[in-house]
């Protein structure tokens, strides 16, 4: 399962939010999925997980807890996609306010006690601004109930 509360540490929130935006804009080869064809005609897609010295190890279906396995000397050809399995609509079931909490959210790792979540001096982010409230809907547990099953879909292993 991947983490998604580092992106914060790795990526400005300017960079965040356009990436959820625009999910295809930018697709890292650890998250690129694949057109896999063997040459016995069968032909598999997904993201490979493991590049070893005699096989791969495919996940054809996002957030998959079962891998499958192709020889090497089995493929015929393989072809890079260029779209992301986040889904393009993500954001539409979010308000203004909550795709600001997301990137907090993002941008704070998950932690509630996070400068995103304080109160600061004028000049500050919206969502920093909210911090008090937010941060104990972040300790309660509460999320955006669209994005919360949304995720929950994709937590299965």
């Amino acid at each position: 399962m991947i983490n998604i509360t580092a992106a914060g540490n790795r990526f400005t929130p300017q960079y965040l939010l356009e990436a959820l935006i625009i999910p295809s804009k930018v697709i890292p080869n650890l998250f690129r999925n694949e057109i896999i064809n063997t040459e016995d005609g069968n032909i598999l897609t997904g993201r490979v997980v493991n590049d070893e010295d005699k096989r791969l190890r495919i996940r054809t279906r996002s957030f998959a807890c079962r891998l499958t396995d192709i020889f090497l000397d089995a493929i015929e050809n393989r072809i890079p996609l260029d779209r992301s399995e986040v889904p393009d609509a993500l954001l539409s079931v979010l308000t203004k306010e909550e795709i600001l909490d997301l990137i907090a959210y993002l941008r704070a790792g998950g932690n509630p006690d996070d400068k995103a979540f304080t109160l600061h001096q004028p000049g500050c982010s919206r969502a920093s601004r909210r911090g008090q409230n937010q941060s104990a809907n972040l300790r309660s547990g509460e999320t955006n109930e669209p994005l919360r099953r949304w995720w929950a879909t994709r937590r299965r292993c």
